[in-house]
């Protein structure tokens, strides 16, 4: 078994050779965004990648993704998520803020990371999800997780 790894921070990749030292392992310093493979992976994961990217930039990221995927190839990815009506976002992102704080975050620190919704990340609904991964070229996809404000999905080429 052969694996790839991409990662745009040299730091992450650099962590990521250190521990897995001595194993058949391909290393490129590359975002989703940049992904060249073609047809080459029996599963390809994102994982807490792609709700930092615009919508165009989304799209063309899981496009590259399934595009590096075989025939029958999965793709995995977990994401930060929107909830489907404003309100029950307003509920969940206070629960949110209610569980960051009672884990040790500041008020400074809830706050911070409330604010970067919108800004620095732009998460979307699992059904936003679902519909891009299905436009994307996926013949199935499937939500396989959920909590709070993430959520997993499964998609199959």
């Amino acid at each position: 078994m052969r694996f790839t790894l991409c990662d745009p921070s040299e730091k992450m990749l650099a962590e990521a050779k250190g521990k897995l030292a001595g194993r058949d392992i391909r290393f490129f310093n590359i975002s989703s965004q940049q992904i060249t493979f073609e047809s080459a992976f029996d599963v390809v994961t994102a994982v807490q990648c792609h709700h930092y990217l615009q919508p165009e930039e989304r799209k063309d990221a899981v496009e590259k993704c399934c595009r590096a995927l075989r025939e029958n190839g999965v793709f995995i990815t977990f994401e930060n998520i929107r909830m489907s009506t404003e309100e029950s976002d307003a509920i969940a992102l206070s629960r949110w803020a209610n569980f960051l704080a009672e884990h040790g975050n500041s008020e400074e620190d809830v706050q911070m990371h409330l604010n970067r919704r919108g800004v620095e990340v732009f998460p979307i609904t699992i059904e936003e999800h679902i519909k891009l991964l299905r436009e994307c070229g996926f013949r199935s996809a499937d939500l396989i997780w959920t909590s709070y404000l993430q959520a997993g999905f499964w998609a199959v080429k």
